[in-house]
């Protein structure tokens, strides 16, 4: 298994020691629970298979964390983490401890951890986008992530790409995803226009 880089293994505290983002492995206590949230928090389509993810992991093509409450385990960030861009591919919080603060306590726990990084959202510029899409995208925004204007098919799926600290091109992002799926799988991204989905 390949060492974790130890810059992130730091655990971030708040100064009452309650939250702690932790960078994980499957050897995690509460691992069962972080698939749990995974699979309960994104649809079907969105999500890559776990093996994929641990793997890639191992590979240093990918950081796993978990954010805890009071010892509690409370929400999830997984991290492609090539050049140039680094991808939040996935964030999530624990239903109990949404309205707290948390999503954005990961958020703000990352910015310390990436210099940059990119969120894929679904898409909110399509013909009818869900109330979820336009909340997360507006938490995101508040959050001072940007939007690029970049609209994609990945895998089928439409979806638009907002960053931090500043916005970035389809061509870096597709850079970084052949460095992380390999150029036969990076076929599946494409840029679209959203009012033609």
């Amino acid at each position: 298994m390949t060492e974790m880089n130890t810059e992130k293994d730091t655990v971030c505290k708040e100064p009452d020691e309650t939250i702690e983002l932790k960078a994980i492995d499957q050897k995690y206590d509460h691992f069962d629970q972080v698939k749990d949230l995974y699979l309960y928090a994104f649809p079907d389509e969105e999500r890559k298979p776990m093996e994929m993810i641990l793997q890639n992991q191992k590979d240093g093509k990918m950081d796993l964390y978990a954010l805890e409450y009071d010892g509690t385990f409370a929400g999830l960030a997984f991290v492609i983490n090539t050049t140039p861009l680094i991808i939040l591919d996935y964030l999530a919080v624990v239903s109990d401890f949404r309205s707290h603060g948390l999503g954005s306590k990961i958020l703000d726990r990352l910015k310390t951890l990436y210099p940059g990084f990119v969120v894929e959202i679904e898409s909110t510029r399509t013909a009818s986008p869900t109330n979820q899409a336009l909340r997360r995208k507006q938490f995101y925004l508040r959050e001072d992530l940007q939007d690029s204007h970049v609209d994609i098919a990945l895998f089928g799926v439409p979806m638009e790409l907002l960053s931090w600290p500043h916005p970035v091109s389809f061509d870096d992002y597709r850079a970084s995803m052949d460095r992380y799926f390999g150029e036969s799988c990076a076929r599946w991204i494409r840029t679209i226009d959203p009012e033609q989905v």
